[in-house]
């Protein structure tokens, strides 16, 4: 295979990742652009998070959503918190163990 094939080929694999991170920024600041509850905001859109405030009206995983259409994006994301991931997870625990740490 010639360089330029494997070049073409390398960009048709990195397309969808482009569109999928594209998309995350935007539903980041469609969600505030910060942690919601220790108000952390980075550049860097591995931190973040969609919690779903109501397990029962989950739909779908906003992840697996990030390569589509933008409404449907936006149809789920509007359910959820953007939460940092440390923060995710100190919510799951307390949900799991029915406590609430106060926010600071």
């Amino acid at each position: 295979m010639s360089c330029e094939l494997l070049q073409q080929a390398l960009d048709a694999l990195e397309f969808p990742h482009d569109s999928e991170w594209s998309n995350k920024a935007k539903a980041i600041e469609h969600l505030g652009g910060k942690c919601k509850r220790c108000n952390i905001k980075s550049e860097y859109h591995d931190i973040y998070d969609f919690h779903h405030r109501d397990p029962n009206e989950k739909e779908a995983e906003p992840s697996k959503l990030m390569y589509g259409n933008w409404n449907n994006i936006i149809k789920e994301i509007d359910k959820c918190d953007l939460l940092c991931s440390n923060c995710h997870k100190i919510t799951h625990w307390e949900l799991r163990n029915k406590l609430k740490i106060p926010d600071r």
